[in-house]
């Protein structure tokens, strides 16, 4: 379309002048109109519906369906996804002029598909920005090497749980005493609200008395309640979210890599607050908070520290002491808690295995009863054990027993490992084998029937069966015992 436009402005097609409004140069849209407006091939549009003009064509017919075709066409192969879902979508920004990167798809003339990241800045032409578009592929390898810098030593671990406990045990052992007098006066408050009830009830106080009082020592009980469950938070609770972010940081490379796009995502959203990417493709992140603190504390001895402070820069500025920066880092969080909190909980618990659900009343019919089907909720596996099942199926063990092991469908083995890269399994059997279980399967016994006879999985009697030319039959209801 533009080299067409070009050619036609050379040959000087211009806009019709107005008494407002001179000559000009077409534009694409005018252009468009032009190419896709049935006037020109002798029709008229009315009401919607096109019929023969009184005036001369000035394209065949045959040449301005042509031309409607060849749009369509284009418009079709070019058309945007108004939404993509990555999991780097909206961290990635231009390290030239700072503009936020998008996810964008160009398709060469073979119609095959490529995505990038390019500089939103210099697609809106909001900037000066000359950056080059970023394959998808490179900015994914760059991130994953990110994870391998941040990445902590056991003993660089143990040595900061140390100095995280040391801290909390110092500031809690300065706070016993005001703990003690919240707890010995939210035992008064209530016993006193005890005292006012029974004298009511001896006819000792009226009524309105009694809510008088009553009023004053519900307001001072929640006082007190909210002044516990803030100690609480604080020092037990930042203690333990702090030992699990340092947890985190001894496997966060090992986890990225076995982690789906939905935990990638989330691990991108609680350990950064923005990826810069350079037009050398070189990453600069800014990580988050409490790992900007963790890892300078880390390497804050060497050069390798010194570097690592400038690479990776945070937005907190540590105005404490050594001695109560563990303690006040848990309430000055620049890191949204949400991502963060899911992070922990998918990768170092894992999702709780639920109780199966309930079951309804058993099923019978002039068969006997009806098997059901056991309705467990899914477990959400976490990241070493994704990585154990991963390893087990590409060492050859038996998907059936990854299943049970694991407590997943035999499926979603087979799923972790296509996403993991590894080939799926085609069960084969010897060509005698394969032909018995053919004619056996075709003779009216059933897979599980045929797999028992042959001693082989009822998927390798299946792929047999297949294989052979026959048809898998519909599976009907089975019999306990059947």
């Amino acid at each position: 379309m533009t080299a067409l436009l070009r050619d036609l402005t050379a040959r000087g097609l211009l806009s019709v002048p107005s008494p407002k409004r001179p000559s000009k140069p077409l534009g694409k849209n005018a252009l468009y109109r032009v190419l896709t407006n049935p006037y020109y091939a002798g029709v008229i549009r009315y009401k919607g519906a096109l019929h023969p003009g009184a005036h001369a064509p000035i394209v065949e017919p045959a040449l301005f369906d042509q031309v409607q075709s060849l749009l369509k066409a284009r418009n079709a192969h070019a058309t945007r996804h108004v939404q993509h879902a990555h999991h780097l979508k909206g961290l990635l920004h231009c390290g030239t002029c700072g503009s936020r990167m998008l996810l964008d798809f160009a398709t060469n003339p073979r119609g095959t598909t490529y995505a990038y990241f390019v500089c939103s800045g210099r697609a809106a032409k909001k900037t000066t920005c000359t950056r080059r578009a970023v394959p998808v592929q490179v900015a994914e390898r760059l991130v994953e090497s990110s994870y391998g810098n941040i990445t902590i030593s056991e003993a660089e671990y143990r040595h900061l749980a140390a100095e995280v406990d040391a801290a909390f045990d110092k500031r809690s052992a300065g706070r016993d005493q005001e703990f003690a007098d919240l707890t010995a006066n939210r035992a008064r408050l209530e016993a006193e609200s005890d005292k006012l009830l029974a004298a009511h009830f001896a006819d000792a106080i009226d009524l309105a008395t009694l809510k008088r009082h009553q009023d004053r020592i519900r307001a001072g009980l929640a006082d007190v309640n909210r002044r516990l469950a803030e100690h609480s938070e604080h020092h037990t609770g930042g203690r333990a979210f702090l030992h699990d972010s340092l947890r985190l940081l001894t496997d966060a490379h090992r986890a990225y890599q076995y982690s789906g796009d939905a935990d990638r995502r989330i691990a991108n959203q609680a350990f950064y607050t923005r990826l810069d990417i350079t037009d050398d493709e070189q990453l600069r992140p800014t990580l988050a908070e409490p790992f900007a603190t963790i890892f300078r504390e880390a390497h804050q001895g060497g050069d390798e520290g010194k570097e690592a402070k400038r690479e990776h820069t945070t937005s907190f500025d540590v105005a404490c002491s050594r001695k109560t920066l563990w303690v006040d880092l848990r309430s000055s969080f620049s890191n949204p808690r949400k991502p963060l909190g899911s992070l922990i909980s998918r990768v170092l618990r894992g999702s709780r295995a639920r109780r199966p659900r309930t079951r309804g009343a058993q099923i019978a019919d002039e068969r006997g009863p009806v098997r059901e089907n056991s309705r467990q909720s899914q477990t959400r596996l976490s990241v070493s054990n994704r990585a154990e099942l991963i390893a087990g199926y590409a060492d050859g063990v038996p998907v059936r027993e990854l299943a049970t092991r694991f407590n997943v469908h035999r499926g979603t083995v087979r799923e972790i490992a296509r996403q993991a890269g590894l080939a799926a399994r085609r069960p084969e059997l010897p060509d005698a084998t394969r032909q018995d279980a053919a004619q056996l399967y075709a003779g009216g016994l059933t897979l599980a029937q045929v797999a028992a006879r042959l001693a082989v999985s009822t998927e390798a009697v299946r792929s047999a069966v297949i294989a052979s030319g026959g048809t898998i039959r519909a599976g009907g209801r089975r019999r306990v015992g059947a």
